[in-house]
């Protein structure tokens, strides 16, 4: 497959990268809501059977809710600090600026989507879409 260029306003990138970063960071904020409760809940668990004299594990199994807001900060940046009003992008660079379809994209959703329902939402979508 064969990739390509085109050239974009560079207004129409940033504002496309500033709403997928808001969307992003509303899906990071509800899965550390749903961390937390989950953790909470995990430990009051473990404190009860501890209280009831039962053996108890240390360990909680539970993985800590992924973010990339630094990628879309970088990429941002970038752009505000550009003197070029037109920019370039190849493809890979379109799909995650515009279309918001990041290497990691999967990988957030999943991790995430235990405790987001933003996260799980989008990764029914986008199992449905053959994404």
């Amino acid at each position: 497959m064969t990739s390509f260029s085109l050239t974009f306003e560079k207004a129409v990138i940033l504002d496309a990268l500033r709403k997928n970063k808001y969307e992003h960071i509303e899906i990071v904020k509800e899965a550390q809501v749903g961390y937390r409760r989950k953790l909470e809940e995990l430990l009051k668990e473990k404190l009860h059977d501890l209280q009831e004299g039962r053996e108890v594990t240390p360990h909680l199994n539970l993985a800590l809710p992924a973010h990339h807001v630094d990628e879309f900060n970088n990429a941002i940046e970038m752009l505000e600090m550009s003197v070029d009003e037109k920019i370039e992008l190849e493809e890979s660079q379109f799909k995650c600026y515009i279309r918001n379809e990041w290497h990691w994209d999967r990988q957030f959703l999943v991790a995430n989507s235990s405790y987001s329902g933003m996260a799980q939402q989008l990764l029914d979508t986008r199992r449905g879409d053959g994404y």
